[in-house]
């Protein structure tokens, strides 16, 4: 962390609480992460996506057995 960053992490940890709470939700905000609608959205066309490459065999399928057997090979216990 900068001493900029160091210094406002400073001055935030001094502010009334109410504050703190608007600075915190603008800052997380100010990311422009996706609405939980957006990644819903993305989540389904990733799925209609992968079904449809199942349909047109445009990938095979790996059975979930060979696929636990190689978890269970690349991390022993």
């Amino acid at each position: 962390m900068t001493s900029v960053s160091k210094k406002i992490e400073q001055e935030a940890l001094s502010l009334p609480v109410h504050d703190r709470i608007e600075l915190i939700v603008r800052l997380i905000e100010s990311l422009n992460l996706p609405t939980d609608q957006e990644i819903d959205r993305l989540w389904a066309e990733e799925g209609e996506r992968r079904f449809s490459d199942l349909e047109t065999r445009s990938v095979v399928p790996t059975p979930g057995s060979r696929v636990f057997s190689n978890i269970k090979s690349a991390f022993p216990q």
